[in-house]
Parts: C-alpha cells; structure tokens; sequence
C-alpha cells in the first residue's frame, strides 16, 4: 500500500509531502497506481526545484527519492508560502483521487487531518 502524507510545520513554517510503499496492483514497471503516485512526485520535486532557483525558498528544498520511498520539505519565503502550499495542495488533490478509486492501494494523509 501507498500511504502519502503531507503536512505543515507552521514552527519551522515548512511544507512536506512523504510517500512510502508501494500499491502492488500489478507487477513492478506495470503498475498505474504507482505510476500515478511517481508523477504527482516528481512534479512536486520539479516544482520545488523551480521555486528554489527562482529565489522564493528560504533554502534548497530537501528532495529524497527512492524505490518506494520519498520525501520533499520546502520552506518558502513569507512572500511565496501561498504559491507552495498552493503546489501541495493541487498534488494533494491527485492523491485524493487515487485514494477515493483505489482505496485498497492508497492510504492519504491530508493537510490538517490527525494521524
């Protein structure tokens, strides 16, 4: 199963998304659900990296990525944070859908919700 969660430090005034797991719907290479949860990723990572050379980050976002397993933490600039949470908040989306078709797969934590 994938469990994706994202949340919001407002101490640190940092934004994170982590997925582990994987959904094992169909064989590795062939799998949609993982798929689907790679690219909302990668396009989180991507726009981390964007925001970052653009100056709107405090500091070099932290992107690990791995067989099964990732982590992306950004800490905009007051000026910015709107313009990343908005970034999460429309991957939070895509997780959301693959969570309500395939709920024995995807396991979402969202913004706001308690463990």
């Amino acid at each position: 199963m994938i469990q994706a969660k994202f949340t919001e430090n407002p101490e640190s005034k940092s934004i994170t998304l982590t997925v582990a797991g994987h959904a094992g719907q169909a064989p590795a290479g062939q799998d949609i659900i993982c798929s689907s949860a790679t690219i909302l990723m990668y396009t989180v990572a991507q726009m981390a990296q964007y925001m970052y050379s653009r100056d709107k980050l405090k500091k070099k976002p932290h992107i690990t990525m791995g067989d099964g397993d990732a982590s992306i933490t950004v800490k905009p600039k007051d000026a910015h944070y709107g313009e990343a949470l908005h970034t999460f908040f429309v991957a939070q989306v895509g997780y959301s859908l693959l969570a309500h078709n395939y709920p024995q797969y995807v396991d979402l934590t969202m913004f706001g919700t308690a463990e």
